[in-house]
């Protein structure tokens, strides 16, 4: 091989080494895509463990994402709640009597306009005993100097939903290799939580 071929070689493979860190750089800020309607209830039935016909249900959804017309689809009696960022000032955050719901629905949890907290606390003042909370949420990647927006790690949310009286139950979309791949991405995950409200119905 001469200077030229090698020089030539030596290039070829900066360019391919420039192209993949570019590629993987990517990647890593690419955001989670938001789950589809159909794909989001299969998860939120599949934790509810329970049929929702004749169930009270409550979306909280910043815009209509399909959610309480699937719902309504499957016999729930459903109600569609927008939470407005100005809202969030208010003692009530949802204008609904304590212990109205059998099932409150809340996606992309850490990217609604109020706080998490919040929505949380609100949620679990509206469910009646025994009822479920159903949410989803992405975990930020755990090698990330900085939180990315709209993301909350799992095991905060676990703790947020114990301040607020509400028993965390089981997560899916966390493999037993979540680490691995949340060091590098975002995570998209969902759980259910149960409100235990004893002589409350």
């Amino acid at each position: 091989m001469n200077a030229r071929d090698a020089s030539d070689a030596t290039s070829g493979a900066t360019a391919g080494a420039t192209s993949a860190a570019t590629a993987d750089a990517a990647a890593e800020s690419r955001p989670p895509r938001r789950p589809r309607t159909a794909a989001r209830m299969r998860r939120f039935r599949q934790l509810s463990a329970r049929r929702w016909s004749g169930l009270q249900v409550l979306v909280l959804e910043d815009d209509d994402s399909g959610l309480a017309a699937a719902a309504a689809r499957l016999g729930a009696r459903a109600h569609w709640h927008g939470v407005a960022a100005a809202s969030a000032d208010r003692r009530d955050l949802l204008p609904f009597r304590e212990a109205s719901f059998e099932l409150v629905l809340c996606p992309r949890l850490a990217a609604q306009p109020a706080p998490a907290e919040r929505l949380l606390a609100e949620a679990a003042r509206v469910l009646k005993h025994r009822g479920r909370l159903l949410y989803d949420a992405v975990a930020p990647p755990l090698l990330a100097r900085a939180r990315p927006p709209g993301c909350l790690p799992p095991a905060e949310t676990r703790e947020m939903l114990a301040a607020v009286g509400l028993t965390p139950g089981a997560v899916c979309g966390l493999s037993r290799w979540w680490p691995l791949p949340a060091g590098l991405r975002p995570v998209a995950y969902a759980g259910v939580a149960a409100a235990d409200k004893p002589g409350i119905y």
